[in-house]
């Protein structure tokens, strides 16, 4: 009775998987990762440019879009299997009910309707962060020019320029699939027990599991209200203009361009450090002994101000008055 109970299981999820809707699982990443990218939405060197930027581009467009529809494609396939052995558990616990408990089926069947809604559940925990308001950052756009590009400053900036947008777009669809992990982490987790601890089903572990996938999926938006809880203004001020150039003649532009390549350079920095802390607060919550609360809070707080390098310089130099000899930053 036992193999033919196993046999008949078999063959209903055969069925299910081969007759299921599977163009309707992808969920929509509004068109595009969620574009971290700066200058109006300049991607940089396109996928196959002979440049870092296209090999990242590359990296990008073949990996981070595949493995979103890899993951999207099990999560269907493992919430089929949670519901064929959803019901099987329901059946023995009708028929054993001191044996089987009936919290086995329920817990599948949440589960799985969990995994059939992925995509839903996407947009809810990133609304809960944007709320519905998903937008990408602002900047005032660079300064300077390096001309023909020789020497080693254009080489700087040259290089800034061709890996800024790409870098950036990597982050957002990182943001993406790291995001989409920490779900299946989470809903996977809906089958343990609570003797699991901060990783049971209602643990704080968990909890932060999906809380910190909703800032993953979230982290233009994340970092635009950290921007303007320090600052009151969620633009990142990125132009800068030497005030005092005397001396400097025709080469003041290749001064600019390589202050406004610093910033860029602090920005990339701004973005790795916020997606540190937040894996940090993950596991903090987890209880893992290599995570402090402290070393995520300056990952974030560290991450915000180099992302605001220009308005954090523009603080210093108001603090100690020499404004009318440094770079302002509009």
């Amino acid at each position: 009775m036992v193999q033919k109970s196993k046999n008949f299981m078999l063959f209903l999820f055969a069925a299910l998987v081969a007759y299921a809707p599977w163009g309707g699982v992808a969920f929509a990443v509004n068109g595009e990762p969620p574009a971290a990218a700066a200058g109006g939405g300049d991607m940089g060197a396109d996928c196959g440019a002979d440049t870092m930027g296209g090999i990242i581009n590359c990296l990008r467009e073949g990996t981070a879009d595949n493995l979103i529809a890899v993951m999207q494609g099990g999560a269907y396939a493992f919430g089929l299997l949670l519901g064929v052995t959803g019901i099987v558990k329901l059946k023995n616990h009708v028929e054993s009910p001191n044996n089987v408990p009936l919290s086995d089926s329920m817990k599948r069947f949440a589960a799985g309707g969990a995994l059939f809604a992925l995509g839903y559940l996407r947009e809810i925990f990133e609304n809960t962060i944007t709320n519905n308001e998903a937008s990408g950052y602002a900047d005032t756009g660079m300064n300077g020019d390096v001309g023909d590009g020789l020497g080693l400053d254009g080489m700087l900036v040259a290089m800034m320029q061709d890996i800024f947008a790409p870098l950036q777009l990597i982050f957002a669809s990182f943001g993406y699939v790291a995001g989409i992990m920490l779900m299946l982490i989470g809903i996977s987790r809906l089958l343990k027990s609570e003797q699991e601890g901060p990783r049971g089903p209602a643990g704080i572990g968990t909890i932060m599991t999906f809380l910190m996938a909703a800032c993953l999926f979230s982290l233009n938006t994340l970092s635009s209200h950290l921007t303007e809880t320090m600052f009151l203004d969620g633009t990142f001020k990125t132009n800068g203009t030497l005030q005092y150039a005397d001396g400097l003649g025709d080469t003041v532009g290749h001064v600019h361009a390589v202050i406004s390549s610093i910033i860029a350079f602090g920005i990339i920095i701004g973005w790795v450090s916020i997606i540190r802390g937040i894996f940090i607060i993950r596991g903090v919550s987890e209880g893992s002994g290599n995570a402090s609360m402290m070393a995520a809070i300056t990952h974030l707080i560290g991450g915000v101000l180099a992302l605001n390098l220009g308005s954090v310089v523009m603080a210093v130099q108001n603090t100690l008055g020499i404004t009318q000899y440094g770079i302002i930053f509009q």
